[in-house]
């Protein structure tokens, strides 16, 4: 983008990361939201899908993100305009609104193991597989999903959030999450899992658990897949569980932002006539 614009940035000061390598794998958004933290960024902002979120999510602490839809699970990043996105960043950046005023605390869903110890987590959706092994990554047969997990069920969404959704609807900050047995079960759904397929489950058994509360991973040995991406295997003999935890990342309300920005002036200056006359005191 820097070479694009040929030095018309130059009201802004534009830095790049200084990343030795990329190897075009996850772990290099981990090491870039870490090299941020490190220097003290107001927030990031994160192009991707869930997955993309989650793995931001491992090290950007209690710095605000603003996940932005690029992705092909897009539950946790919102679907909104890349202008209106960088009007909110600069409205924080700059002080003209306090994170403490519009950001949200996510939850996440921890996978714990026998000696209590937290091996990774998800934002939205935490399924156990029939698999052997991770294989390719992305999870393309629903009907080997034998355990669901989701901080959040919408009707409005593709993936596993919307398998949750067909049997009850869970808003993202209702400070719950839910449970669902698949494979067999007298009820039946369909569900969109990923743009323009559609898959018919069996559903056995829904429960809704939150803070304080965990359940312990029953399908064993099998393949956890976190945010649609196959991550870790389950040994035989072990013993897993996920429990809710409500301290995840810290997620920017880019519109809350922007109306409060706008009701401080933010973007104005003067007086502004309407056919009402004259807007004033507008601090």
């Amino acid at each position: 983008v820097l070479r694009e614009m040929h030095g018309e940035l130059s009201r802004l000061q534009v830095s790049q990361l200084d990343m030795p390598y990329v190897l075009g794998i996850q772990d290099d958004s981990i090491r870039a939201a870490a090299r941020m933290v490190e220097l003290g960024v107001d927030l990031i902002i994160v192009l991707g899908g869930d997955g993309t979120s989650r793995v931001v999510s491992k090290r950007c602490g209690d710095v605000p993100i603003m996940p932005v839809s690029t992705g092909t699970n897009n539950v946790f990043p919102e679907m909104i305009e890349g202008t209106v996105v960088g009007m909110a960043a600069a409205a924080l950046a700059t002080g003209v609104v306090a994170g403490e005023e519009v950001c949200d605390r996510a939850p996440r869903l921890d996978l714990v193991d026998e000696n209590n110890a937290v091996l990774d987590h998800a934002l939205v959706d935490l399924a156990v597989i029939d698999a052997a092994d991770v294989a390719a990554r992305a999870v393309w047969e629903p009907e080997r999903i034998r355990e669901l997990y989701l901080t959040q069920a919408r009707v409005d969404s593709i993936g596993m959030s919307a398998i949750g959704a067909q049997v009850k609807p869970l808003d993202r900050f209702s400070g719950r999450a839910c449970r669902l047995c698949l494979g067999q079960g007298e009820r039946r759904i369909t569900a969109p899992i990923a743009p323009g397929l559609m898959a018919d489950l069996q559903v056995s058994d829904y429960v809704r658990f939150g803070e304080g509360e965990e359940y312990a991973i029953d399908f064993v040995p099998g393949v956890v897949a976190l945010d649609g991406e196959r991550e870790l295997n389950l040994r035989e003999g072990s013993r897993y569980r996920v429990r809710y935890n409500p301290i995840g990342p810290r997620v920017v309300n880019i519109r809350k932002t922007l109306q409060i920005a706008s009701g401080r002036g933010y973007l104005s200056a003067g007086d502004i006539t309407d056919r009402g006359g004259i807007i004033e005191n507008w601090e």
